[in-house]
């Protein structure tokens, strides 16, 4: 298990963890299960001068069904050679089996929160304010592209809690 650190020594690059490595957003409890889906898109900064994570989800995710149910979530971070479950998480439904178990992955709970075994960074969160994206104020060429279909993602700011690393 990963061991908390003070945010005073987290370090990581936010632009390549999230971009280019991508990360894990999960919500749910041990009694009822959980799910997760795969996030390229999201930060970290500063709302309210409180530290933030930020995570756009959308409703037809079966996530986003977990995360409004659960007030807290997690955002998990793995090393190299876990792309390939990665993917599979993000284009496989929770709703049609284990698609964790599939991917090869363990749950592991820190603080009540769902997470993963195998992650290298875990960061806690409670959620602390959403917005539904609107049509209008998004720009024509990516809505073309990535909302052709009109499924607009949820934006929720949560205020981190906890940072776990090795």
């Amino acid at each position: 298990m990963l061991r908390k650190i003070d945010r005073k020594e987290f370090k990581e690059n936010v632009f390549t963890r999230i971009g280019d490595d991508w990360m894990l957003v999960t919500a749910g409890d041990e009694k009822n299960g959980c799910n997760t889906l795969t996030a390229c898109w999201g930060g970290l900064g500063d709302l309210w001068h409180r530290d933030a994570a930020f995570i756009f989800i959308r409703p037809s995710r079966y996530t986003y069904e977990f995360i409004e149910k659960h007030e807290r979530f997690s955002l998990s971070f793995f090393p190299d050679g876990y792309r390939d479950a990665l993917t599979l998480l993000g284009t496989k439904s929770g709703r049609d089996g284990d698609k964790i178990s599939e991917a090869g992955l363990d749950v592991e709970y820190y603080e009540g929160v769902p997470a993963f075994k195998q992650a290298n960074l875990v960061i806690i969160c409670r959620k602390m304010y959403y917005l539904d994206f609107v049509p209008e104020r998004i720009p024509e060429d990516v809505i073309k592209r990535f909302y052709p279909d009109g499924d607009f993602h949820r934006f929720y700011a949560g205020e981190v809690e906890s940072i776990y690393m090795p």
